[in-house]
């Protein structure tokens, strides 16, 4: 019988402390309400989008379709830089693999008039 009144008075100890620390101030109190993902911008992105970049929290983490419309975004504006980056590569390579064009010289008539 006192064994069954240590664990009541244990749980009611335990259950007691569990609600002051779930009432008190913790981290998790700071985190800002979840709102509608403003995702990344409708503009060429830069890597300070990248930073400031936040996803909506879901039941298992972050929401899986914020986070695969954020992967192709980044994977398209990749892409972009990439083809650009392309470009400019072969562009360079042409100039420098075309040999400069020499000027002819002009031949001037003998001096002697023949």
């Amino acid at each position: 019988m006192a064994l069954v009144v240590v664990v009541v008075i244990g749980i009611a100890a335990l259950t007691g402390v569990a609600l002051v620390l779930a009432m008190s101030d913790s981290p998790l109190s700071t985190e800002p309400v979840d709102r509608l993902d403003d995702g990344l911008p409708e503009r060429p992105l830069t890597s300070h989008d990248v930073g400031a970049l936040r996803f909506r929290i879901g039941l298992r983490g972050y929401r899986m379709d914020d986070v695969d419309l954020a992967l192709e975004r980044l994977r398209d504006a990749l892409h972009q830089a990439e083809a650009r980056a392309a470009v400019e590569d072969q562009a360079a390579e042409a100039a420098t693999a075309a040999p400069p064009k020499r000027a002819r010289a002009r031949r001037s008539p003998p001096a002697d008039g023949s």
